[in-house]
């Protein structure tokens, strides 16, 4: 069992005998005892074996693990960067009035470009419930020189989730694959008012730290909103901060990020099989048919969904009059 805050390195870490085997790196936590942090963790109640979740970010560990990095890249020029915030003045109205108006604007400014270290997204699991304790484990892994860098990273997000990491084999826990994944809130189906949406959204605008940033989220979710997405599912966890906005008469996902600085993901997937994916799986396989940027004035990029969603409804009605066309002359044969 390993106690420390972090660590860098395995061979001080980990017997020799277990160099070269495939190891969990685990935490074993009594059911009960343990219960209020098991659940605060975003597992339900039952526990189940085979949950499994992207733990939310609370210290530096989880955090790179859920949403990557970017390290300033000082050998190039610095380069313009836009932030979005909502810009408000009075305005005359007449007759001795004012008025307050407020809009999106892009501000722009320079920094040194940025290389993205794409996340990690090493989910944790329960893997095994045994005398009244419960097993959670990241993915087994091959303990080498070659896999330093990953097996570091699995213990160190245990250390800082749970103060302790236990070094397990196979013999030990059971390596499963995860059957019931819990990384997003499906809202109950059904085009719904903005004014509803909102309040379902309420929890997700409230973490938001910097207030000048929640109109222009607000205001961009409201734009997708208006396009009547017949369902809507919020991100948990390590998900937190992502929106799925879902129209599946014409199988288009819009994944959208309340997080700054994030940008629009459009898939045609099936949703079940893309809410099983990992974040890493999500962004390494280029699932998404379209990538959208904030960076930009509002019109340009809601007129690209739009256009997406009208292109499949245009296909769809090309595919009917091609088959009622068929069908006809099938008929008339």
């Amino acid at each position: 069992m390993i106690t420390k805050k972090r660590i860098r390195k395995l061979r001080k870490n980990i017997r020799n005998e277990l160099f070269e085997t495939e190891i969990l790196p685990s935490v074993i936590l009594n059911e009960k005892s343990n219960k209020n942090l098991i659940l605060s963790l975003g597992f339900t109640r039952s526990m189940e074996i085979g949950e499994s979740l992207l733990p939310a970010s609370i210290g530096p560990v989880s955090k790179f693990n859920s949403e990557g990095k970017g390290i300033p890249d000082k050998s190039k020029p610095k380069e313009t960067a836009y932030r979005e915030i909502e810009w408000c003045w009075e305005q005359w109205a007449g007759q001795g009035r004012s008025e307050r108006v407020c809009q999106n604007k892009l501000v722009p400014y320079k920094r040194w470009p940025r290389i993205f270290i794409e996340p990690p997204s090493i989910e944790i699991v329960i893997t095994k419930k045994e005398h009244g304790n419960i097993y959670i484990s990241t993915p087994p892994i091959l303990a080498s020189i070659e896999n330093e860098i990953q097996v570091v990273h699995q213990i160190n997000l245990l250390l800082e989730l749970f103060s302790h990491c236990h070094i397990l084999t196979n013999d030990l826990v059971p390596a499963l694959i995860p059957n019931k994944r819990l990384n997003w809130n499906i809202f109950p189906p059904g085009k719904r008012p903005w004014s509803e949406q909102k309040a379902l959204l309420r929890p997700l605008l409230e973490s938001i730290k910097e207030s000048r940033i929640i109109p222009v989220i607000e205001s961009r979710l409201e734009d997708i909103n208006h396009l009547d997405p017949d369902f809507t599912a919020c991100g948990t966890n390590g998900f937190h901060g992502y929106i799925v906005f879902g129209f599946t008469s014409k199988n288009i996902f819009i994944l959208e990020s309340a997080l700054y600085g994030n940008a629009i993901y459009v898939f045609n997937n099936n949703w079940e099989a893309l809410s099983k994916l990992t974040k890493a799986e999500i962004l390494r396989n280029n699932a998404q048919i379209e990538r959208i940027t904030h960076n930009g004035k509002r019109a340009n990029w809601l007129d690209r969904i739009r256009k997406l969603l009208n292109n499949i409804s245009n296909y769809i009605s090309l595919y009917l009059i091609f088959n009622s066309l068929h069908i006809f002359f099938y008929l008339d044969q």
